[in-house]
């Protein structure tokens, strides 16, 4: 298997913060490495036609299957969709997709890409360009990174888009806007060095007191061309400072005049009541902290904004070292010692001081966050698949991972499918015509090819045979 090298930036980090990291990085006991086994490339010359035989499409759109057609790519598009004919698609690389279904590229709605999927007990430094290979890998073409450092964030989404870097296509937000104090700071204060918290702080956070300041944190994002504005209204641990009084209002009325939209991350249903009536676009994280009362459903769907709960996260800070088992896509995608740094425990690790009440309320609340799923989206609120992917998580199958606790959530197959692509798309776009998400001609041939009928399990979305990116049918390398 080959070696891949990455050539992004850290990430999370900024350059100064990095070169600070590497002096202090024996002290501190950080690891890092430059090598990796190669997990998805891209062919060295691949065809101009790309022709899909004899396959069955998921229509997201209409809902059914199509079955027995030739899906053609030509350069980054679907330019045809037809009923299977005998022909040798001259010119054309031809994948056999007969007994295999087709989907859209998978679309990860909340996706930290720039930092390390470690346990907390181990400290490596992020290796990005692997993030990336595994969310491609897994089927994952194009991510919304809600909160990640500036300026890695920004150049990361231009490496990528210039085809530098090897990647989904990156949404991005920038750094999130927070109360001072407010999360993420306290958790950057436990995770961080000391040495290089207050770096790190002002690249993935702006603190906002007053509506000035909201205006000028959200001009600094715009100048960058940021896709959307991140704001947090939970708090994280209980006692960390909240957004309060009009302060959510003034963040979004800000992006407002530079045509951006704002997400915020919640965690109860006051929560998401104040966000939605700061005219939020999206609610990150849904309601985790509780069970919601039957006016609740009623007055959060009333807002008509959608949700991704990234139910996955807290799932995985609940059973981080305990009850978490590698998945066989997992298996594929990361190291046996990554994969066993996750199940064990070391000897004396204990949850920090500030984050063992945050622990144990998710172990406590784990039933009713997923109990709220199923509620809020029977009540009509549209529900979009995001892993908010980080530290305890493999990237890519994470997303996997959220797409069957949403399908234990009540919501029909076809609904988590659509989570994770129409209904993806059409948020990040704001149209219901987006232009990806969909397979259909005219469509961008982001395309995931699996073996089984994702309609009936959503399961069956991780048993991968071919992914395409942009035209191209990519090379996948299994560990």
């Amino acid at each position: 298997m080959g070696k891949g090298r990455s050539t992004a930036r850290i990430g999370c980090l900024t350059v100064i913060a990095v070169m600070t990291a590497l002096a202090v990085a024996a002290a501190a006991g950080w690891h890092s490495m430059t090598d990796y086994d190669t997990l998805v490339s891209r062919p060295d010359a691949p065809a101009s036609a790309l022709v899909i035989r004899d396959t069955t499409v998921v229509d997201v759109v209409g809902g059914g299957l199509k079955e027995h057609v030739d899906v053609r790519v030509e350069g980054t598009k679907i330019v045809a969709i037809d009923a299977t004919k005998p022909g040798d698609h001259a010119g054309a690389q031809v994948i056999d997709g007969a007994g295999k279904y087709l989907v859209p590229g998978l679309i990860d709605v909340h996706c930290h890409t720039l930092g390390s999927p470690a346990p907390p007990w181990v400290t490596d430094l992020p290796i990005p360009a692997l993030t990336f290979e595994q969310l491609l890998f897994a089927g994952v073409t194009r991510v919304f990174d809600p909160g990640s450092s500036m300026p890695d964030i920004f150049e990361t989404r231009a490496a990528i888009a210039s085809g530098e870097l090897l990647g989904p296509t990156l949404h991005v937000a920038g750094p999130v806007l927070t109360a001072v104090g407010g999360h993420p700071i306290p958790m950057l204060r436990v995770m961080v060095p000391e040495i290089l918290q207050s770096t790190l702080i002002g690249a993935m956070t702006r603190e906002i007191a007053s509506p000035a300041d909201a205006e000028a944190a959200v001009a600094e994002l715009a100048a960058h061309k940021a896709d959307f504005t991140k704001m947090v209204v939970d708090v994280i641990p209980d006692e960390t400072p909240r957004l309060e009084n009009q302060l959510p209002a003034a963040i979004v009325k800000a992006a407002h005049k530079h045509n951006l939209r704002t997400v915020a991350h919640i965690g109860s249903t006051s929560d998401a009541i104040a966000a939605g009536d700061a005219g939020v676009a999206a609610w990150i994280h849904g309601v985790y902290r509780e069970e919601i009362s039957a006016e609740g459903i009623a007055k959060i769907a009333s807002y008509q904004i959608p949700m991704v709960p990234t139910m996955i996260v807290f799932k995985s800070y609940a059973e981080l070292g305990r009850e978490r088992k590698a998945t066989a896509l997992e298996k594929q995608m990361a190291t046996p010692a990554r994969l066993q740094s996750y199940e064990q425990v070391p000897a004396g690790y204990q949850t920090p001081a500030e984050m063992q009440g945050f622990v144990k309320m998710l172990r406590e609340q784990r039933a009713s966050a997923l109990l709220n799923v199923g509620r809020l989206h029977a009540a009509g609120v549209r529900i979009l698949a995001g892993s908010d992917q980080q530290a305890g998580q493999v990237a890519g199958a994470s997303l996997h991972r959220e797409l069957a606790l949403l399908q234990e959530a009540g919501l029909p197959p076809l609904e988590v499918i659509r989570a994770a692509t129409l209904y993806a798309a059409q948020f990040l776009t704001n149209s219901e015509q987006p232009g990806f998400g969909v397979v259909a001609p005219g469509a961008r041939a982001d395309l995931v090819l699996v073996n089984a009928d994702p309609t009936r399990d959503v399961a069956a979305l991780s048993d991968i045979h071919t992914v395409v990116l942009g035209g191209v049918a990519l090379e996948r390398h299994p560990r």
